[in-house]
């Protein structure tokens, strides 16, 4: 099972107006040289979690292209999705930004 020592460290993201993440994944790639390095303690990332702690004027939304879906932040909700498939591996639909 998994514990807490699996965890990553919290993140905490503020956007300022225009400011964007570029489409990206969250799961570390097997290829990356330090892949071994980074996943020896807590493993790939299996999920990942956002909490949105306020909404925004416009914009802002958390989009997955591949899967033709958008999410907007609203205050108090929340997104979580699975970075890697039963298998273990990267899934690539889970590009996001």
């Amino acid at each position: 099972g998994l514990t807490p020592a699996h965890a990553e460290a919290v993140q905490l993201v503020h956007y300022q107006p225009g400011q964007e993440y570029r489409p990206h994944f969250d799961w570390l790639s097997p290829t990356d040289a330090r892949f071994a390095e980074r996943t020896r303690d807590t493993g790939n990332r299996l999920l990942s979690f956002f909490i949105f702690l306020s909404g925004c004027d416009a914009g802002g939304c958390t989009a997955f292209p591949r899967l033709k879906q958008r999410f907007p932040p609203e205050a108090g909700s929340g997104l979580v999705w699975y970075n890697l498939d039963r298998d273990g591996a990267p899934d690539e639909r889970t590009l996001h930004a």
